[in-house]
């Protein structure tokens, strides 16, 4: 293949990735909006920050990750976004 050219990191995400969660109040428009830095995604790291600001039984939109899959136990509704990269 003549005159081809790599691309570095194609497709890839990066290696230094800081996990966060973010919490945004939405009715019909964006009322109030929480954020901060997680050492990981892990239940025991996300469950106790959900559980201080989120009201029991509001509904939360979060992706496929494992740790999410026990929301609805926990008294939450929950509803699985596919993020397409």
């Amino acid at each position: 293949m003549m005159n081809h050219k790599c691309k570095s990191q194609r497709g890839r995400s990066p290696s230094n990735k800081t996990d966060a969660i973010r919490i945004i109040e939405f009715n019909n428009e964006i009322t109030r909006c929480y954020a901060t830095i997680i050492p990981d995604k892990s239940i025991t790291t996300t469950f106790p920050i959900m559980e201080k600001i989120v009201l029991n039984g509001s509904t939360i939109y979060a992706d496929e990750h494992k740790s999410y899959q026990r929301l609805n136990m926990l008294g939450y509704q929950h509803v699985t976004v596919y993020y397409r990269y």
